[in-house]
């Protein structure tokens, strides 16, 4: 059985910040051209930006590697203030 993912529910979570921010990484800048860089759909960014779901640590980790950010500077971008999750 899945867990609830608790960043969801942090008060200070919010993913636009860190999605605004990776569209600076990819040539067309907007969500469409996030969705294709990161290989998900332009749906699973809208779910994202409205906090319908939560970023996979896959997804996390294709955001480093598409960016170059430090998984903790990913993290502070969308609020995720957690020592260890």
């Amino acid at each position: 059985m899945a867990r609830p993912n608790r960043v969801l529910k942090l008060e200070s979570y919010d993913p636009n910040p860190l999605l605004d921010r990776l569209i600076s990484f990819v040539p067309s800048q907007n969500d469409v051209g996030l969705a294709a860089a990161l290989g998900v759909t332009k749906s699973n960014i809208s779910k994202i930006r409205n906090k319908h779901a939560d970023i996979s640590a896959e997804m996390l980790l294709n955001m480093h590697e598409m960016s170059g950010l430090t998984i903790r500077e990913l993290r502070d971008l969308m609020g995720d203030t957690r020592r260890f999750f």
